[in-house]
């Protein structure tokens, strides 16, 4: 006779299983928290943000590219629009920290549902924690403030409610419908949710055929079509109509000449955990004991070959797989000698703790950071603010990666040339700007589209030419140059770097007259940083050494190792500095540093001895 703890229907085992629920839900909200919670490195969130700002402020949808220097009268279809209204509106709440807690929110709520959804399905809480956290690490370079993360959420949500349809809880099928009407006008992805309908339908189809005996198959496929039928209608509910189903592939339109990042063949190197995962999926589908079931098989291969295909569909098959995959590989216990309760367990712990370590370590996709606001080293921060505090004139060149930032910093004193919305402008314009740029082509560009002003990356400064093109302001990232124009002179003696580039080597100069004017500018470069350089400061100092200014010399190399604290040479030259000047306590201090950051420096070590000689 067994205790009432162990009855399955006790009040015992009721808690004891709502506080293991309780725990899974909460170790996966708190791995999508640390996963998300990173500052903003993608440069369409900002245009987002401020076509939102423009729908509240005007009352109306933004039809026309508005933001353009050039066609600010094309056509732009944008189905994200309830997306980009409430952004602005949590932006106008609580700035960056109000968006950062929006991203986390969606992703926290994304791994509650995978969670939720596996144990539902019979996942025990190991399983249902790794396999919900693991699809979450792979898909973290995603974890964008963008409206795909609303398309996560409710293609998790469709998946949940079609599983609970066919285990016959079919009440929430009709949730659907609304679902996509909300999902249409926030972002056009809902077209693969149609297309996952379509897959279990022809699933059941299929499974009916071969199991057509079982009494439970009948009916599903017509109500899982009449289900889908009032999604697609539902989805028409949006202002760009049935036009909204074309925008994810959009990139099959626009021909050979026009390039979309997002739209990248999955990579296998960067990517591994998503072939894993394919690796995984496939056997486990194909090999569980008991018949194979369709409505599984198929909506895995077709966003598997889909996510293979395309990098940005990648997270559709990992929210698919996350939740099948737990009670698929628990099917598998017993079928061997390997596959024992406790070894798919360990796999599942281990698997689980590879993943997180790859995300937080390993993962060079982007280059995350804790904490909340801009990654401004991305963004060219400093050049904008450059850019509203004079009254530069003209057009301004940028790459497409740029112009998200610079419309919400510049517009409208500014337009973008370009800003990665490839139906917002012209096909020919876009072809013709991601072409690579010849000598040869680029003055026919700056005169068709009349431009004064280019922000580049600080590496292409170079191929500007100098009797016409002058640098006015750069950082480690960027570079601002003007033309040399009869409105822009003015600006250009004030703000032009003449000595001081980037690239220049300042090591052979000897002329003491050259060394102060390019000491000059360096500190006026130091100056307009947004974050100041310790490689800079340090390089500074030393011109100021060779020009026997060691006041001035010890400041900026104190200024390097407060910056840089890793910088080896800085620590180098402040305690050779002070050994110089006697005082040799806080030589021996500087030194001891850089010898603690490189030990192998025989010179620094020779001189920290004779510091301690008496």
């Amino acid at each position: 006779m067994s205790s009432a703890g162990s009855d399955p229907g006790s009040p015992g085992t009721s808690v004891a299983s709502s506080r293991r629920r309780a725990v899974v839900l909460l170790a996966v909200g708190g791995a999508a928290f640390f996963l998300s919670w990173f500052k903003v490195v993608d440069y369409d969130v900002f245009w987002h943000l401020k076509t939102g700002q423009v729908i509240l402020d005007s009352g109306s949808l933004m039809r026309t590219n508005l933001f353009s220097a050039l066609f600010p009268d094309h056509p732009w279809p944008n189905p994200e629009w309830l997306f980009q209204v409430l952004l602005a509106s949590v932006y106008r709440a609580g700035g960056w920290f109000g968006i950062q807690v929006l991203k986390v929110s969606l992703v926290v709520a994304l791994g509650v549902a995978l969670a939720a959804r596996a144990l539902a399905g019979g996942a025990r809480p190991l399983m249902a924690i790794g396999f919900a956290v693991i699809p979450l690490a792979a898909m973290r370079f995603r974890f964008q403030e963008r409206p795909q993360l609303f398309s996560y959420l409710f293609f998790t949500l469709l998946v949940w409610a079609v599983e609970r349809a066919r285990r016959g809880e079919r009440r929430t099928l009709w949730l659907l419908p609304p679902l996509f009407a909300l999902w249409s006008n926030i972002h056009p992805e809902l077209l693969l949710g149609l297309l996952y309908l379509g897959a279990v339908i022809a699933g059941e189809l299929l499974q009916g055929r071969s199991d057509a005996e079982v009494p439970s198959h009948k009916g599903r496929a017509p109500l899982l079509a009449a289900v889908a039928a009032g999604c697609l209608l539902a989805s028409l509910l949006n202002p760009e109509g049935y036009h909204v189903l074309t925008f994810p592939f959009l990139h099959l339109f626009l021909g050979p000449a026009v390039t979309v990042s997002e739209y990248l063949t999955t990579p296998l190197r960067p990517l591994p955990l998503y072939w894993a995962f394919v690796a995984v999926t496939i056997p486990a589908l194909l090999l569980p004991r008991g018949r194979r079931d369709w409505a599984d098989i198929l909506p895995a291969a077709g966003f598997g070959i889909l996510g293979g295909i395309y990098l940005r569909e990648t997270p559709y098959f990992l929210l698919f797989a996350g939740t099948l995959l737990p009670v698929r590989l628990q099917a598998l216990e017993g079928s061997g000698a390997f596959f024992t309760r406790r070894r798919i367990a360990a796999l599942a712990i281990a698997a689980t703790a590879a993943a997180l370590i790859w995300a937080f370590r390993w993962d060079r996709l982007q280059p995350y950071r804790w904490g909340w606001g801009v990654e401004d080293d991305l963004h060219p921060v400093g050049a904008a603010q450059l850019l509203l505090a004079e009254p530069w004139q003209g057009n301004l060149y940028n790459h497409y990666e740029q112009g998200g930032y610079l419309i919400l910093s510049l517009f409208p004193r500014y337009g973008v040339l370009q800003d990665g919305r490839v139906q917002a402008y012209p096909r020919e314009f876009i072809a013709r700007l991601n072409s690579r740029l010849s000598p040869e082509q680029w003055p026919k560009i700056v005169a068709d589209y009349r431009l004064n002003l280019a922000l580049v990356y600080n590496g292409e400064a170079a191929g500007f030419h100098p009797a016409e093109w002058g640098v006015v302001f750069w950082d480690d990232a960027w570079c601002l140059l003007a033309r040399r124009t009869a409105g822009q002179d003015a600006l250009l003696r004030k703000h032009e770097y003449r000595l001081f580039l980037p690239g220049r080597d300042f090591a052979s100069a000897t002329d003491p007259a050259l060394l102060a004017r390019m000491a000059e500018e360096m500190a006026r470069n130091q100056g307009e940083r947004l974050h100041p350089s310790p490689v800079v400061a340090n390089n500074l100092g030393t011109i100021l050494l060779r020009l026997g200014r060691r006041t001035e010399a010890e400041v900026w190399f104190r200024q390097a190792v407060q910056t840089g604290p890793d910088s080896v040479a800085a620590w180098t030259n402040l305690g050779l500095l002070l050994a110089d000047a006697g005082r040799a306590n806080e030589a021996g201090e500087a030194l001891d540093r850089a010898l603690r950051l490189d030990p192998g420096l025989a010179v620094v070590r020779a001189r920290r001895e004779m510091l301690r000689r008496p």
